[in-house]
């Protein structure tokens, strides 16, 4: 599929952008994850290596990731560009190109590492984290592509009292939304450290080596993915909505005038 420049959005570079760095994200906390088992004594599969050294080699198999999703994303940007034009609306279109994104993410991920490594051997935490940026990938794939609110219903400014109310209610939806994110972001993050620490790190690493640089890399290990979530969280969900809302204003100020 050929890419001209012209349909290459700064949003679909984003969303590309993201996906690919997601999987060098990936592949270096499994490395960190692997050494310090082993330098920890605990027990990881026969025949399986991750090594810093060896990942950022394959880590360059990145880049099909990132073509991938940024094709499939100039090209949905495309159809929907061209029915806007035409004054229609179709919300199939960003939603097929957001489960076409979020399945590429995932398969391709499960896929290099397996080629890679020669068996698939990821820890719980690199399978959540992989299910949790593709999820991500798909969320913010579906509101780069899909239309404002305002566009998407198409306002009748005959009717401004309707409208108005209309436009309130999409406002205090955009914000339940954006605090059910931010309320759901807060109590995943300290339950997953609690059954970091908790379940894992005081019940499987000796007391011995709790302060010894293996169990800081474990640490730095599941804090790099949890702050890559949250950077995807923010710039591909939280920041698009606080977008569309701050705009729900002036379309009420239009239809008052």
């Amino acid at each position: 599929m050929k890419l001209k420049l012209q349909h290459v959005s700064l949003g679909g570079l984003a969303l590309a952008l993201y996906s690919a760095l997601g999987l060098c994200v990936l592949l270096l906390s499994d490395a960190l994850w692997h050494e310090s088992s082993l330098e920890l004594g605990l027990p990881r599969p026969s025949g399986y290596e991750s090594t810093i050294e060896r990942n950022e080699r394959i880590s360059i198999a990145s880049i099909s990731v990132f073509l991938l999703v940024l094709a499939v994303t100039s090209f949905v940007e495309k159809r929907v560009k061209g029915l806007r034009e035409d004054k229609k609306t179709k919300t199939k279109l960003p939603f097929m190109g957001a489960v076409i994104n979020t399945s590429c993410t995932f398969a391709l991920y499960m896929l290099i590492i397996y080629l890679a490594m020669g068996k698939f051997s990821l820890h719980g935490f690199g399978l959540i984290f992989d299910f949790t940026v593709s999820g991500l990938i798909g969320l913010s794939t579906y509101l780069h592509l899909t239309l404002p609110f305002w566009e998407n219903r198409r306002i009748d400014k005959r009717r401004s009292m309707s409208e108005i109310e209309a436009l309130k209610l999409e406002y205090d939806w955009c914000w339940k939304i954006i605090n059910a994110i931010y309320w759901a972001s807060i109590i995943i993050v300290v339950s997953s450290w609690f059954f970091w620490w908790n379940q894992y790190v005081n019940a499987v690493i000796p007391v011995s080596e709790l302060g010894s640089f293996a169990v800081a890399k474990l640490t730095i290990a599941i804090a790099l993915q949890m702050i890559y979530i949250g950077l995807g969280l923010w710039f591909g969900i939280i920041g698009k909505l606080v977008g569309f809302s701050r705009k729900i204003p002036e379309q009420m100020r239009e239809c008052e005038l």
